[in-house]
């Protein structure tokens, strides 16, 4: 018997727990506001994915280290994976809808962590 699987959504930001608890009305959607279950309900319901998605909202609001951790040490990894968003349940609710599939995260993820002490914070995330 096959796993059931499915992408999980991680939305980040000031108002994220507001967003979430709007995305449950959408058709085949379960929003979990991070507040509502412990942490390990959140990591076994994580568990059953094949994919996760990092929506943030409003990075440009966000002090700079943690603006720096999810659109360039994450956003490195995997750009696809990544999407800057408005903090708005409608305007993540249409970003949902045009994910695009990409690969997963580096295919040596544990070298890929413990490098990660020694990125130079102005240099991680995709080169231009």
């Amino acid at each position: 018997m096959r796993r059931p699987s499915s992408t999980v959504i991680v939305v980040v930001g000031d108002d994220a727990g507001a967003v979430v608890s709007g995305l449950d009305a959408l058709h085949n959607v379960r929003a979990a506001p991070r507040g509502e279950r412990a942490p390990a309900e959140h990591t076994a319901h994580a568990a059953h994915t094949a994919a996760t998605y990092y929506v943030v909202l409003s990075p440009e609001e966000m002090p700079p280290t943690r603006r720096h951790w999810w659109l360039g040490v994450l956003s490195g990894a995997a750009p696809s994976r990544v999407v800057p968003a408005r903090p708005s349940t409608a305007v993540v609710a249409d970003a949902l809808g045009r994910l695009s599939v990409g690969r997963w995260w580096p295919a040596d993820l544990e070298g890929w962590l413990r490098g990660l002490p020694r990125v130079v914070p102005d240099r991680a995330g995709p080169r231009i």
